[in-house]
């Protein structure tokens, strides 16, 4: 089984590439996702977070806002780094266990926010989806977020190939269609050189 980790700045169009990727026979597994899972049967990270943070990200009724969340890490590089610090060793652990387990000819892992490359070396190839921040902005305010929260986000995130010199770099300015062509294309190779 061939393991692919494909990473690229938001809005850059890396989770319909790493999915298409993916295809029918593959695991795909997305950072979110695994974050997500953390926050709902781990409240106690929420809880030291928050301690770390010295702030609630509850709503009135008690229950975890990501948004609120976002919005405090995607202003705050030193909040950033801080939940960063407490949430990646988890994933990291979760997609060790994931790819022990993992069953298909391809494993496609997507995470935007790699800060040691070092500990992704299970991994046969790396893929970096590419786009302008002019594209990825207009990308993010058709999601519906304001041009201020979408220019920060842009911002925060660090440039992926500063880790990966090496890394397939496909650049996703065109349609939906041309980007599945590109992963299409690439399935064929990585499958073929699965053997």
């Amino acid at each position: 089984m061939r393991k692919i980790l494909v990473t690229g700045q938001i809005g850059s169009g890396k989770s319909t590439f790493a999915k298409a990727l993916a295809g029918t026979t593959g695991t795909y597994v997305a950072a979110d996702e695994i974050v997500r899972n953390l926050y709902r049967q781990q409240p106690e990270i929420i809880d030291e977070i928050e301690t770390a943070l010295a702030e609630s990200f509850r709503n009135p009724a008690g229950e975890f806002d990501k948004a609120k969340l976002a919005n405090r890490i995607f202003q705050d590089a030193i909040a950033l780094r801080t939940v960063e610090n407490i949430v990646h060793p988890l994933v990291e652990e979760k997609i060790a266990e994931l790819l022990r387990a993992a069953r298909g000819d391809l494993f496609v892992y997507e995470n935007a926010v790699i800060r040691d490359s070092s500990k992704m070396t299970a991994f046969d190839e790396v893929i970096i989806v590419k786009a302008s921040p002019e594209v990825r902005l207009q990308r993010l305010l058709g999601r519906g977020l304001s041009r201020a929260d979408a220019e920060q986000r842009i911002a925060t995130q660090l440039e992926t190939e500063q880790l990966w010199p090496n890394g397939l770099e496909i650049l996703n300015e065109g349609s939906i269609t041309e980007l599945l062509e590109q992963a299409q294309a690439i399935r064929d190779e990585q499958v073929r050189l699965n053997g």
